[in-house]
Formats: structure tokens, sequence, C-alpha cells
């Protein structure tokens, strides 16, 4: 949130997007939900919900991507919708097992089945 801080200070005119992978992409959206001058962000291979770890005996997601208690006030899909109208792109979704999801089951507006993180994909963010 900082580096979003100091590049809005820097650069006023910019659009800053928020790009993150895999274990980084919970803290990622936590970030642009307390951010608002993240003005997007692309989710790669994003845990599809705390739900589904909690209800998941043999969870394979890093301890670093749960929160104490946080079913009890919002789970990750009410984030990113918190953050609208603010772009929150998922591509490719995974659940607790590390699983890649179908779009059917993907709780995200904009999401992308393919979990694209190449120059081209982050270019044209």
């Amino acid at each position: 949130m900082a580096l979003a801080q100091a590049l809005a200070q820097r650069y006023p005119q910019a659009t800053i997007a928020l790009v993150a992978r895999d274990k980084m992409t919970v803290p990622a959206l936590c970030a642009a939900a307390l951010e608002p001058r993240i003005a997007k962000t692309y989710l790669v291979r994003h845990l599809v919900s705390w739900r589904s770890v909690a209800e998941l005996e043999d969870y394979s997601c890093p301890l670093a991507s749960l929160v104490p208690n946080a079913l009890r006030a919002a789970d990750l899909p009410k984030i990113a919708r918190s953050i609208e109208p603010r772009a929150v792109i998922v591509a490719g979704t995974i659940d607790a097992a590390g699983r890649l999801l179908p779009r059917g089951v993907a709780p995200y507006t904009e999401y992308r089945e393919q979990p694209a993180w190449d120059f081209d994909t982050l270019s044209r963010l």
C-alpha cells in the first residue's frame, strides 16, 4: 500500500494496477480493498474463497492466505465485490486443494478461465 501511495504522489495521472499470482493473490486482494488508488487488480490462480479452505480437511493453500475469523465478516468474493467499480480480474480460480475451477464455479464478476501470466496479458491491463 505504501508503494501505491508513493506512485500516486509521483505520477498523479497514472493508473495503478496490482497484479499477483498464486499465494500472493489473497494479500493483493486485501490490499486493493484497503487502497482506493489501486484502479485495477489482476489475480492469477486465486483462491476461490476462505470457505473452501474451511470445508476441506486437507488444503494446500499457504497459512499466510488465511485470516483468523475472517468468515464472520466476509469471504474473498465479497471483498472483491466491495472493490467495484474498480476492476478485479480473476484469471483462473483454484479451490483449497489447488485445483483449477471452471467458470461456472468461480464467483467473480470478471473471470477468465485461462490463468495467463505473460507480457501481452499484463501489458493490456
